[in-house]
């Protein structure tokens, strides 16, 4: 083989090598991008939701503890459906849960003052359907090993501070 065509074909190869280095990096960096933009959006359904929620529980909470206006479910429903489109089915199922509660507790209170005892048992399952939520969520979102014992730091219903709540009978 004569030097001319020794130098053209390690050209060719030089040429073959580059392109393929990058076209493999772009694959991988599509790849690296479209993931981190999946989770950031599904991190951002799944914060949303939960503000989402606080606010919805707040008002089904005053609606059944004061019979007031019907509870405006519009951002609930569109923070649930955020989930809906981004979540794996396991996080669905528990979010679809947590929706299912509110539905329970409205048609229960039927925009009725509920009393403190009735309330306290309507509450108690929606509780545990956010916490598997909520820990669903942690590990979807790969934040956190453990699931959480607790969502929140209220005291539970039999702790003696709930003596002092005047709303209690002694």
């Amino acid at each position: 083989m004569t030097p001319y065509w020794q130098v053209l074909l390690t050209a060719a190869a030089g040429v073959v090598a580059t392109l393929t280095g990058v076209v493999a990096g772009g694959v991988v960096s599509r790849r690296a991008t479209r993931s981190q933009w999946s989770h950031e959006t599904h991190l951002t359904a799944c914060t949303t939701l939960l503000g989402r929620y606080a606010s919805t529980y707040r008002a089904v909470r005053q609606r059944a503890e004061a019979g007031v206006e019907p509870v405006d479910w519009a951002a609930w429903h569109q923070g649930l459906h955020l989930v809906l489109l981004t979540a794996a089915p396991q996080l669905v199922q528990r979010v679809l849960a947590v929706d299912e509660q509110f539905w329970r507790i409205s048609v229960a209170s039927a925009g009725d003052a509920v009393p403190l005892e009735r309330w306290l048992e309507l509450r108690q399952p929606i509780d545990r359907a956010y916490l598997d939520m909520v820990n669903s969520m942690r590990a979807e979102l790969l934040l956190a090993p453990a699931p959480l014992p607790k969502a929140d730091g209220r005291p539970d219903d039999n702790d003696p501070v709930w003596r002092l709540d005047p709303r209690r009978s002694a």
